[in-house]
């Protein structure tokens, strides 16, 4: 995560070579060539702090399983669409979404990203895989079935 430290309308003639070669150009010419618009259009300077790690990393490591239960249930086809990542890391979201009868895609990865949120999946360059926390959640859930 890149937090924002500040947010600023800068005139067309205030840009220095510095902040040119900060956003990667050579020149405030380039920069301004390269923007584009109408000469009167805001130009916005936005200034990043330093990167910071991703509070749902140290999430998906977390074993602690209290409370998830009622959260994932909160997430429709949750357990399903767990079950077919675990099955198949790395397989395309539209794949596993035709597999488990979703009509649309964008829904099925807003409920992939909630589960991400809850530290269950990790992100690949292509699909999906669960976390440490996910494959405990199933394994408890699997186990919560059997006995039941």
């Amino acid at each position: 995560m890149v937090p924002v430290q500040r947010v600023e309308v800068v005139p067309a003639e205030d840009i220095t070579e510095i902040d040119a070669l900060a956003a990667g150009f050579t020149s405030p010419q380039e920069l301004l060539r390269d923007l584009g618009g109408p000469a009167e259009a805001r130009i916005y300077r936005i200034t990043f702090g330093p990167v910071e790690g991703d509070p749902r990393d140290a999430l998906r490591e977390s074993l602690e399983l209290e409370g998830l239960h009622r959260r994932v249930a909160r997430i429709a086809g949750a357990d399903q669409i767990l079950e077919a990542i675990e099955r198949q890391p790395g397989r395309r979201a539209g794949d596993l979404a035709e597999q488990l009868g979703w009509a649309e895609l964008q829904p099925f990865k807003l409920h992939v990203r909630r589960l991400k949120a809850l530290g269950l999946t990790i992100s690949l360059p292509v699909g999906y895989r669960l976390s440490p926390r996910g494959e405990a959640y199933l394994r408890q859930i699997k186990g919560t079935r059997s006995i039941s």
